[in-house]
């Protein structure tokens, strides 16, 4: 079975491949509306996309996608560590939505409707001033040392406080 990725580098690799890892399967065309967790990466003006289940896996191949079982659960737990799920509130959803249609209508699909769009830690913009944006790089390096459930658990209380 295929190994989780062990960076946020061999994701980002893996979302700039990934229209050349699909476009070597038909059936793999065909699942793209499906997919549920989107992952997305700028380099310069460009949106790059890949979805959890094949990004997050390190040297994964088209064949062994298709003919292994992969859980998409302990993909997202992974990715989790260096991404962060965007909702309509973010000024960048928008963008970001229309990007992902247009990636998928070049292979004559559309997004799930229950699609959600996630992107790298670093990429996230904090539309705050002061110290602000200090405080929450601070949380965000603490809570790389913290286990999954903990994790969790933070993300919990920080949504109760919106």
């Amino acid at each position: 079975m295929a190994k989780l990725v062990t960076s946020v580098d061999q994701v980002i690799q893996n979302i700039i491949d990934y229209p050349n890892f699909i476009e070597t399967s038909p059936e793999l065309k065909d699942r793209l509306a499906m997919h549920r967790a989107w992952y997305a990466y700028k380099v310069e003006d460009h949106w790059h996309f890949g979805n959890s289940k094949i990004i997050g896996y390190a040297g994964l191949s088209p064949e062994a996608y298709l003919s292994e079982g992969h859980d998409g659960r302990q993909t997202e737990a992974t990715l989790q560590k260096w991404f962060m799920e965007i909702g309509p509130e973010d000024p960048l959803y928008d963008e970001l939505w229309d990007k992902l249609s247009e990636f998928l209508d070049g292979y004559g699909k559309n997004p799930s409707k229950l699609a959600r769009i996630n992107l790298p830690l670093s990429e996230l913009q904090i539309e705050a001033g002061g110290n602000t944006d200090a405080l929450c790089n601070l949380i965000v390096e603490v809570s790389k040392g913290l286990a999954p459930e903990q994790i969790k658990a933070v993300r919990r209380r920080l949504k109760a406080l919106l």
